[in-house]
């Protein structure tokens, strides 16, 4: 029995081996999505008749929210069906199937279909119902992606977000388990164990680093490598001083017109005029 989150989103989950896995179904005006097929065509049967059932006309879409096999290995019950995931899902199915050992889950007898859609980044679904946004987030695999509906303010995670502590993923496929990532957490910093989580962490541990001792008030820009700004000491305006080319001038302030310049000027008999020691002299024409 399905059990509705919101308008339009069901989900059933199942047990496998002790852990809860779930199948979603999203219906929209022309889609019917099926997120995840739990780990065969038998525990995701009641899924399937469920969409047959209240699909309608609507087009089948399967969401493998990434390569696990207890989240694929029931994709054959859903015959004509879109699968979509992300762009490395495909070739890790290939090889968990081609790889594996005695331990590994053995396939259902019809066969694991490959995703045939596939995508980077992102993938939106344009509906009148409202978008449905794929969204690739790495870490529990190099696959793992979330479904996002705004209009219902659910985000479906897959197994991006499980607790106590999920498992990590290097690129490649190549896993490295709870125990493992601890230790050597533990070894780098054992008061507060932080599992690597692949390419380029270091640099978003530093940016958190950074943002908490920032909302502590103790600055943080050693911790990024690089020295905290001073900022300098305002500088103070001297009345008749400026700037020409970088350095300080004096401007000179205007003088008094020499005594006898408004007499001659106005008797209009200039006839010449010489510099002695800084001062005008005005000489008259006889």
């Amino acid at each position: 029995m399905l059990k509705g989150l919101a308008p339009g989103v069901w989900a059933h989950v199942v047990d496998v081996e002790g852990f809860p896995t779930a199948s979603v179904v999203v219906l929209i005006s022309r889609l019917a999505l099926v997120v995840d097929t739990l780990s065969g065509p038998a525990q995701v049967a009641p899924v399937a008749d469920f969409v047959a059932s209240e699909a309608g006309g609507r087009r089948v879409v399967v969401v493998n929210t990434h390569h696990h096999w207890d989240h694929v290995f029931g994709n054959g019950a859903f015959a004509g069906a879109d699968i979509v995931a992300q762009r490395a899902c495909p070739g890790l199915i290939e090889a968990q199937l081609r790889d594996g050992d005695e331990s590994s889950r053995r396939p259902p007898p019809g066969g694991v279909p490959l995703p045939r859609v596939v995508f980077g980044d992102r993938l939106t679904y344009e509906d009148a119902c409202g978008d449905v946004h794929l969204l690739h987030a790495p870490g529990h695999s190099e696959d793992s992606l979330v479904m996002f509906l705004p209009e219902s303010r659910l985000l479906l995670g897959g197994d991006v977000v499980e607790g106590p502590l999920p498992d990590f993923c290097r690129r490649g496929g190549a896993g490295v388990g709870q125990d493992a990532a601890s230790a050597q957490a533990a070894r780098r910093r054992p008061d507060r164990p932080r599992p690597r989580t692949g390419d380029g962490q270091a640099h978003r541990r530093r940016r958190r680093a950074l943002h908490r001792r920032r909302l502590q008030g103790r600055g943080g820009g050693q911790v990024l490598g690089r020295q905290p700004r001073r900022s300098r000491p305002a500088r103070r305006a001297v009345p008749g001083r400026g700037r020409r080319r970088g350095r300080c001038v004096r401007r000179r302030a205007p003088r008094e017109p020499p005594p006898g310049l408004g007499r001659g000027l106005k008797d209009g008999r200039v006839g010449a005029a010489q510099r002695d020691r800084g001062r005008l002299t005005i000489v008259k024409e006889d």
